[in-house]
């Protein structure tokens, strides 16, 4: 009798992580918002961010669409009270789900020309609250006065822009999608590039936000097995894969400006910075 019980104490315990965790889902609260511009009505990319408002933590929400919204979670590596949690949606209703009975903060943001909104949101347990709609207003339209945003120092992925530029409504996108920190290195060989084909080709989310998908940032910090920072430029708006690695700094100003592209000085306190414009015309 004991052999048959053992087995089956086993099975129980090895169960209860389980029964606990479907315990907790079947008594989660959600609810569902649509986001709307004010003035047009129509649906609207966002960034959202939502957090339990007694414990602290933060939730991620999911969009009601064919496509995914993006979630984005970083904390600091050398603060670790620096952290970052949010979800890019796309123009389509969300859903917050599997959430504890409790008081949350709903945040909603779209880039710098609108205001930004807030919810308080009080769930019981088990609750399912109906879609409502949030209306994001504009201060300000840049677009119509001729002015256009753009962003060239991007680390995100290539497959992630077309979802989070909507949302924080950027216009112009020149991702980081080659990226070398060591010394005498080409970007083709860059040790933190993006993975995947990167095309050489302008890619149109709509007649108003687009991204150029070759850019290259040499931020050089090792020379051989030593750290020796040196300093750093972008290149921006590149066709080829760039073949020259730095120092020299001039052999790839030619290459850049051979293709047409910009040239860009970042980290201006770093040792190279007061040498760039002269070897390469960058910019500050």
């Amino acid at each position: 009798m004991l052999t048959t019980l053992v087995p089956k104490i086993h099975m129980w315990i090895s169960l209860l992580p389980f029964l606990c965790s479907l315990g907790t889902l079947i008594h989660a609260a959600e609810f569902s918002f649509s986001i709307v511009d004010s003035a047009t009505q129509q649906p609207v990319a966002a960034r959202v961010y939502l957090q339990n408002v007694d414990s602290g933590t933060r939730h991620f929400v999911r969009a009601l669409s064919a496509t995914d919204a993006v979630i984005y979670e970083r904390q600091n590596w050398a603060n670790k009270n620096s952290i970052e949690h949010h979800t890019s949606l796309p123009a389509a209703p969300f859903i917050a789900e599997n959430l504890p009975a409790g008081s949350y903060l709903l945040t909603i943001e779209r880039g710098k020309e609108y205001f930004t909104e807030t919810r308080r949101i009080v769930l019981a347990e088990g609750e399912s609250r109906l879609i409502e709609t949030i209306e994001l207003r504009r201060w300000i339209n840049m677009e119509e006065r001729g002015w256009f945003s753009g962003e060239t120092h991007l680390h995100r992925p290539l497959s992630e822009l077309p979802v989070v530029m909507q949302a924080e409504d950027l216009n112009v996108a020149m991702p980081l999608t080659y990226w070398v920190t060591q010394a005498f290195t080409a970007p083709s060989q860059g040790n933190k590039n993006q993975s995947g084909e990167i095309p050489d080709q302008l890619i149109e989310l709509d007649s108003t936000h687009v991204i150029w998908p070759r850019n290259t940032e040499y931020e050089i910090f090792t020379v051989g097995e030593h750290q020796h920072t040196l300093g750093a430029l972008f290149v921006l708006n590149h066709h080829s894969i760039l073949s020259q690695g730095a120092p020299d700094w001039k052999p790839i100003a030619e290459q850049a400006k051979s293709e047409g592209a910009l040239m860009d000085m970042d980290k201006l306190d770093w040792p190279f910075a007061m040498t760039l414009p002269h070897t390469t015309g960058a910019t500050l």
